[in-house]
């Protein structure tokens, strides 16, 4: 999403069960070798990447649980979305913590 001088689009939503965050920019898009073989590691679109960034954001989230989803949208772009699961025990907890007036810290 660096490529583009275009403000990044940032999306949040939630419900019981995934956070979702999406980041979106108005460049040329990930190319098709990318997302064909995304997320194999020293993969990059850069003339100057390593192709280490992708591959350790893809660990980092897979090792938490969750997804991290490249696309190329219909309206341009390129799209990074992470995908991560929420704990229904926690959520409950917190929805609560919530309806009091109070959070709990972890």
């Amino acid at each position: 999403c660096e490529a583009s001088p275009e403000p990044l689009q940032l999306q949040l939503n939630w419900d019981e069960q995934q956070v979702r965050l999406c980041l979106q920019n108005q460049g040329h898009g990930f190319s098709d070798t990318l997302l064909a073989q995304f997320p194999q590691p020293q993969l990059s679109d850069k003339t100057d990447g390593h192709g280490v960034g992708l591959a350790l954001a893809y660990a980092n989230v897979q090792q938490l649980g969750g997804q991290l989803v490249l696309s190329n949208p219909e309206a341009g772009g390129a799209q990074a979305c992470i995908i991560m699961p929420i704990s229904i025990e926690k959520w409950q907890l917190r929805q609560n913590a919530a309806a009091n007036h109070s959070l709990p810290l972890s």
